[in-house]
């Protein structure tokens, strides 16, 4: 007996519409959308766009900040004294440290003598304290806006090297000889406070002892505490901040490790479209201090960047001061962070991957100099006739011009970023004025003016609604919101899909909305 077939019952829907048909009456849309509000939004870009100036030069400052901390910490850090003519300008770049304690009139207040203990105790309880007032603050405010949980993340981010120089100078101590047979220890920092080889021992006083516990505390709070915290953080955020290819990981070493991970994916409307949602997220992230400057494949990549402050500041004072073996040690890992640092190339513009490489063989040669006058001291204290007699001058000059050079390479950078958006943005208002009066000549619309490129290789519409994989070339004199995407210029996240610039101020909420939804609904509504 045959079994009868059940008839599909019709659900009523939108009538099909050709997919340039849908195209065509968006874009109409936006034409219609732009008659009232193009000053409006050609005001609010212009203010987004100094915002992002802003932004990028403060990338900048931040990475030659972080430059300046170290190598101002390097005479305290390698026990050497640079020669005359850099010497100077080490200690004018040591104020990146922010020592603030050796400013302010502690004495004053009732301190009394300023011991390296009353230091320790200042440089890190005091940090901790308005952690804690910022963290209470933002459980108070959190509803409405992150910006006390930001200011804890930049205090962290500034106390972390010179805190951590302090903490790990108490294992830092200095042998004096006394005559048969005896030796002293005494703390470098502090000559006051001797050492012994065990914590507690000896009948001397037992300052040292309970210095020595206090920094093991303070290093689980600060050298380890602050990376690992950054990493909690990041990594619980991983399901928001993680690409779909990183979250799809089978293991930690494809996480870290993998082609999604090193590379940028090829060019293509997705792509474009990732980048401007990651640009939303990595600005209002309450993590953005920590993201806004790495791209999303290495958005956990400040933790890397701590650690390397971490080694070449405090870590290495464990090496033994002023000894070869730690001018060495520091060259290795100075030439590993670099590697790392080539092989990921995290910073979202490529001009910060730049600067950022040029600072790290900066300190390399730094390095490399402090090795050199290193190993003149050990020649002169071997001469005991005094033959050996050679100015180090030189080699100051050498280290001024290396530290000065990545500082002018800075200004430069952002100078031209200033100079850019200005230029640009000034070729954005003339082709706006364009863009009007190529509509009254065309009945409305553009797209058949001098870019006669076909529509489905210039419309955004097109390629979000039915894959468009290649984005076309920056052929509109647009180059301000319309220049292709290349390796990672500066303004790479604004629009690189073609069109006007009244069709690219025209990309309002509403179109963003109706962008999301399917081709029935988007006719429905139109």
């Amino acid at each position: 007996v045959p079994v009868p077939v059940p008839v599909p019952v019709p659900v009523p829907h939108a009538p099909p519409v050709a997919p340039m048909k849908i195209e065509f009456e968006i874009e109409a849309a936006e034409s219609d959308d732009d008659n009232g509000s193009e000053e409006e939004n050609l005001e609010d870009i212009e203010e987004s766009l100094r915002a992002r100036r802003a932004v990028s030069a403060f990338h900048k400052l931040k990475i030659m900040f972080t430059f300046a901390q170290l190598v101002g910490g390097f005479t305290f850090a390698f026990d050497i004294n640079f020669p005359a003519p850099a010497g100077r300008l080490m200690r004018a770049i040591d104020s990146a440290n922010l020592d603030w304690i050796g400013v302010m009139p502690i004495q004053c207040w009732g301190f009394g003598q300023i011991t390296y203990t009353t230091t320790l105790l200042l440089s890190t309880l005091v940090p901790m304290l308005f952690s804690l007032c910022f963290l209470a603050a933002h459980l108070k405010y959190r509803e409405k806006h992150s910006f006390y949980f930001t200011l804890f993340l930049i205090l962290t981010y500034l106390v972390l090297p010179v805190t951590s120089s302090k903490i790990f100078s108490v294992f830092r101590c200095e042998t004096y000889d006394y005559g048969g047979g005896t030796e002293r220890h005494f703390l470098v920092v502090d000559h006051q406070i001797e050492c012994f080889d065990e914590p507690f021992g000896g009948d001397h006083n037992q300052t040292y002892g309970w210095l020595a516990v206090y920094a093991i505390i303070q290093i689980f709070i600060y050298p380890i505490g602050i990376p690992a915290l950054y990493a909690f953080l990041l990594w619980e955020a991983r399901g928001i901040l993680a690409t779909d290819e990183l979250l799809g990981a089978k293991s930690y070493s494809e996480f870290f490790f993998s082609d999604s991970a090193r590379r940028e994916p090829p060019a293509s409307a997705e792509k474009n479209l990732a980048d401007e949602e990651w640009e939303a997220i990595s600005d209002w992230h309450p993590l953005s201090f920590l993201l806004s400057q790495y791209e999303r494949r290495v958005y956990w990549f400040e933790v890397v960047e701590c650690c390397r402050r971490l080694a070449l500041s405090g870590a290495v004072i464990l090496f033994g001061p002023g000894t070869p073996m730690q001018l060495v040690v520091s060259l290795f890992l100075c030439a590993v962070t670099i590697k790392i640092y080539s092989y990921y190339e995290p910073q979202r513009d490529y001009d910060d991957d730049i600067l950022t490489e040029i600072s790290q063989w900066q300190i390399f040669v730094i390095l490399v100099c402090s090795l050199m006058v290193r190993y003149r001291e050990i020649i002169e204290d071997l001469d005991e006739d005094g033959i050996y007699t050679e100015d180090n001058s030189e080699l100051g000059y050498v280290i001024i011009a290396v530290v000065v050079f990545g500082f002018v390479y800075m200004l430069v950078m952002i100078t031209m970023i200033f100079v850019k958006v200005e230029s640009e943005f000034e070729e954005g208002e003339k082709e706006l004025e364009s863009a009007r009066s190529t509509r009254s000549l065309y009945g409305g619309h553009d797209d058949e003016h001098k870019w006669a490129t076909p529509k489905s290789s210039r419309s955004p519409t097109r390629s979000i609604l039915y894959g468009s994989a290649t984005p076309e070339s920056s052929s509109s004199p647009t180059g301000f919101f319309l220049e292709a995407t290349k390796r990672r210029p500066i303004q790479r996240r604004r629009s690189s899909r073609g069109g006007s610039v009244s069709r690219a101020i025209a990309r309002n909420t509403s179109l963003r909305q109706m962008r999301t939804s399917s081709p029935g609904e988007i006719v429905a509504q139109l």
